[in-house]
């Protein structure tokens, strides 16, 4: 019997026990022109040999605006690129911003040079007065301007 695939495991989270380093309560935050852009804390991080990467448990990631709360995304796990600070979320992505709304969707990518928050996955938005859904979103840490493919709106 044979048995192949074609799917990359470069998404795959390494063990934790393989670990090279573990750093608990990690924290890092990320500046643009001397004001705090954002703020990533995870219960542990973990990095693997000579990687430039450490896999998160549970990241949560505060971006702010004018200094205050604008929005917070939570997910499973995670991982954070140590010289460029891009993060990828992976499994179940949460962000509720500051006036309200709540998206979930997988697997986010967070480009700190540009501030893009995207993915192509499956999103749903809820508000106070409507429900969007599609397949894959785009905004930027502002959070003011949420694209969204394929989408599907439903009035409350």
């Amino acid at each position: 019997m044979v048995i192949s695939g074609c799917r990359s495991n470069a998404g795959i989270q390494p063990l934790a026990e393989d670990a090279t380093e573990v750093i608990e309560n990690f924290s890092l935050y990320h500046y643009r022109d001397g004001e705090k852009q954002w703020e990533l804390s995870s219960p542990r991080a973990m990095t693997y040999g000579e990687s430039a990467e450490a896999w998160l448990e549970k990241p949560r990631v505060t971006f702010y605006r004018r200094q205050k709360t604008n929005a917070v995304l939570t997910a499973e796990r995670g991982k954070i690129n140590l010289q460029n600070n891009d993060l990828e979320t992976r499994g179940k992505t949460v962000v509720e911003t500051a006036d309200g709304q709540h998206l979930e969707s997988r697997d986010v990518i967070c480009e700190a040079a540009t501030g893009k928050i995207f993915t192509r996955e499956y999103v749903v938005i809820k508000s106070s007065t409507q429900i969007l859904s599609g397949q894959g979103f785009a905004t930027d840490t502002s959070l003011d301007r949420i694209v969204i493919y394929n989408e599907k709106i439903v009035s409350r």
